[in-house]
């Protein structure tokens, strides 16, 4: 099991994706929002480590882009999200 740091940035992951609604959102700017939901910012390692946890659960969409990843949370990852918050 995740530390709470942790497990505050696996939420903060999916509450970003959450708001960017039907979009996909460039792993550039998840990352950004990320950053500004966990106080202290976390480090690029921690919001990689939960993108990661998040993908390999089947949570989100992701097609690769022309220049990254871009990602959006499906009925999984909502679900996920409303359990944990």
């Amino acid at each position: 099991m995740a530390d709470s740091r942790q497990y505050k940035v696996n939420v903060a992951v999916a509450e970003a994706l959450k708001a960017a609604g039907t979009y996909l959102l460039p792993d550039s700017i998840l990352k950004a929002d990320v950053s500004r939901l966990v106080v202290p910012r976390p480090g690029n390692t921690e919001i990689e480590a939960a993108i990661q946890y998040h993908d390999r659960a089947g949570r989100l969409t992701t097609v690769q882009g022309e220049t990254e990843p871009k990602r959006k949370l499906n009925d999984q990852g909502a679900a996920w999200l409303a359990e944990n918050s």
